[in-house]
């Protein structure tokens, strides 16, 4: 069939740069279904971990490493494995290089994993071999890997962790706590039990698959950053309203609403939007969201209870009062006005803080008050806007 190119780039398919680099929006999907999780707007991290990826660099006790071993959830063959070698003893993997670290700061350390041979495996981080680590035991038969220990040394303590399912039988094993050490060794460990131990030992020869670590200064885990020869920043992502969606919000009438998916790293006060002078809304608690112009406030309460799924949010402002709405549930309303003036910023506050951390799957802009039942109606998941 016949084929046709362009001459000409247009800009809405590449952006030409000359000078500078340019960021652009991340459309963030699935890796399991493909389908499009929507805009990840994210605050400024620091991935200390180099290399990200487990290879040469890395050294090992008791163990070897075959990197490039294993098709990974990225699609490439970059997951790298972990042999242990035969008898009972210490079988460990560690980051080379050894990032600096900050004694009683909190720090999440990332480990992308695919289960092999091995049932048990121990992953710690927060100070140097047995001292002033925390960490977790993960069993690599359940589905998902799950958590079954927990543990810390030293003045090192462990807070908290997560799973998440990626491709290719691969998981991200999050694991938070505070350091005790300037040195933040990534460590990976067979074990032979549930329990965590700052000298672990199993029985070999088991495998396990790991493709990337991550060690971030904050206290949950953000979207990876690869690094290679040193430690590589990720901007913040700032997005800001322009053209007729900001001159809708600016005006003496507007409704908003936003669908989006909300999770553990959505901190209370994080701002859905905010313009200048503090006006905006923002998450509150784990439950229920809060409009502001700076002055007054209202709250509009979850009807489930639970921030950490896909959800809607709405408000509504006009020179007759505002009405702010949480995923169909009871709307809030009051007799104040908005005052939305300036930049209005999307997930954050200022393009500095109070980041949502998390993904916008779709949102609308009205340039009038939609009045409370309609309001209400356009705020249910899924539904018409």
């Amino acid at each position: 069939s016949a084929v046709t190119y362009e001459t000409t780039p247009r800009t809405a398919d590449q952006v030409i740069t000359t000078s500078s680099a340019y960021y652009g929006p991340r459309i963030d999907y699935d890796p399991n279904t493909l389908a499009v999780k929507g805009l990840l707007i994210e605050e400024a991290r620091t991935n200390l971990s180099y290399p990200s990826l487990v290879g040469a660099t890395w050294a090992s006790m008791g163990m070897s490493i075959t990197a490039n071993n294993a098709v990974s959830y990225d699609g490439t063959t970059n997951g790298a494995l972990l042999t242990e070698s035969a008898g009972a003893a210490q079988h460990e993997a560690y980051s080379g290089n050894v990032p600096v670290t900050v004694a009683g700061s909190t720090y999440t350390y990332s480990f992308f994993i695919k289960p092999g041979t091995r049932r048990y495996i121990q992953l710690s981080g927060g100070g140097s071999f047995a001292s002033g680590a925390f960490g977790v035991v993960v069993d690599t038969t359940t589905n998902p890997v799950s958590v079954v220990g927990t543990g810390a040394n030293g003045t090192a303590s462990y807070t908290s962790s997560s799973v998440q399912a990626l491709s290719a039988g691969f998981y991200r094993v999050n694991v938070t706590g505070v350091a005790s050490s300037t040195t933040g060794y990534a460590l990976i460990d067979g074990v032979g039990s549930t329990a965590w131990s700052s000298s672990p030992t199993s029985s070999g020869s088991q495998t396990v698959y790991v493709a990337d670590t991550q060690i971030e200064l904050g206290s949950f885990g953000t979207s990876l950053i690869r690094t290679a020869a040193a430690s590589v920043t990720r901007a913040a992502d700032v997005v800001q309203f322009t053209g007729a969606a900001l001159t809708a919000l600016q005006g003496s009438a507007a409704s908003f609403i936003k669908e989006w998916t909300s999770g553990v790293s959505a901190a209370s006060n994080a701002y859905i939007f905010s313009a200048v002078g503090g006006a905006g809304l923002r998450i509150w608690t784990s439950t229920s969201y809060r409009l502001t112009n700076g002055t007054n406030t209202i709250d509009a309460v979850l009807p489930s209870g639970n921030i950490q799924q896909l959800q809607r949010t709405g408000f509504a402002f006009s020179g007759a009062g505002r009405s702010v709405v949480a995923s169909g549930g009871s709307v809030a309303t009051d007799a104040n006005g908005a005052a939305m003036s300036g930049a209005i910023h999307f997930g954050s506050a200022g393009g500095s803080a109070a980041f949502i951390n998390e993904h916008v799957k779709s949102f609308a802009i009205y340039n009038q008050r939609l009045v409370d039942g309609t309001l209400q109606s356009k705020s249910v998941v899924g539904a018409s806007y």
